[in-house]
């Protein structure tokens, strides 16, 4: 309106940055979920079954006691 004084307004509110952090904490973790599953779909990871297998036959003897 003519005759009012021009306040200045705050280009990002702190209400907005809490927002916004509130939508990054949930997210942040699916997308690096998402992330994660195409990386192993493209290249996957080493099946080395030899530490699982040792780890079985060491909890057999211990339960042969």
């Amino acid at each position: 309106m003519c005759g009012e004084d021009l306040v200045k307004k705050p280009f990002i509110k702190l209400n907005q940055i809490i927002a916004l952090i509130a939508a990054s904490s949930l997210l942040l973790p699916l997308i690096f979920t998402f992330v994660f599953l195409i990386k192993n779909q493209i290249n996957p990871p080493n099946k080395n079954y030899q530490a699982s297998n040792n780890l079985i036959i060491i909890m057999k003897n211990n339960l042969s006691w």
